[in-house]
């Protein structure tokens, strides 16, 4: 009998140790760290670089025993991604910020209102576009130009924070171009507002009738691929 006593003593052994290892299979949780990749992986390469994920209940959850899915839902800056495991069967929903770095002006002095910009009263700093209120500026398109407000140490220098001179005026007869990889095409306009080169300013299509947005652009400059514009007269 002594060996009979044996062996269910290890049999039962065994069958502790296996529900133990069961029960730690159960217990396993997902990773933020697994959450972030399958986010990444279904976002386009050009945005891996600027992606910041925000934080999820993956801790919550079991360990997904597969791939993790992920759709990018919305546009734009701010965007949010679902996240599926199909066994066991879960969805998690992530928030995903772009963060894309521009180079910005921001003054070094208190400058007043109408003041010529000059070399020394800005310096450029790269910061974050979310952070940015308004269309930055570069350091050619600041210098010579009339503050449009006073400005403090430390504040961006935005487009509409400057005296841009007008390059087209309301009324003016103008040429709408359309590029692409493809195809380029102008067609006859009239401007519906005043604007200087950079800023969008409404046109109507002489032909259709149509009013879009386009932006003035220098002779030379070039522009935005699928972005409507019409050159500055010289």
């Amino acid at each position: 009998m002594r060996p009979i006593l044996i062996w269910i003593a290890m049999a039962g052994s065994l069958s502790l140790g296996i529900g133990a290892g069961a029960r730690a299979a159960m217990s396993a949780r997902e990773t933020q760290a697994d959450v972030n990749k399958a986010v990444l992986s279904a976002l386009p390469k050009g945005e891996h670089s600027v992606a910041e994920i925000g934080p999820s209940a993956a801790s919550r959850m079991e360990r997904c025993q597969g791939p993790l899915t992920a759709f990018i839902m919305g546009e734009g800056a701010y965007r949010t991604a679902r996240v599926e495991c199909q066994s066991p069967h879960w969805t998690l929903y992530v928030e995903v910020s772009l963060v894309r770095m521009e180079n910005v002006l921001v003054a070094t002095r208190s400058l007043a209102m109408g003041r010529p910009l000059e070399e020394g009263d800005f310096q450029v700093v790269s910061m974050a576009s979310n952070d940015v209120a308004g269309d930055p500026v570069s350091t050619s398109e600041a210098i010579g130009k009339e503050a449009a407000a006073p400005l403090a140490p430390g504040e961006t220098i935005t487009r509409n924070q400057i005296v841009v001179p007008l390059a087209v005026h309301n009324g003016d007869s103008v040429i709408i171009h359309w590029t692409s990889s493809r195809v380029a095409a102008t067609a006859a306009g009239t401007a519906l507002e005043s604007g200087g080169i950079g800023e969008s300013i409404l046109v109507e299509n002489d032909g259709s009738h149509r009013r879009i947005t386009v932006i003035v652009l220098a002779e030379g400059r070039p522009p935005t691929e699928g972005q409507p514009f019409i050159l500055a007269p010289q």
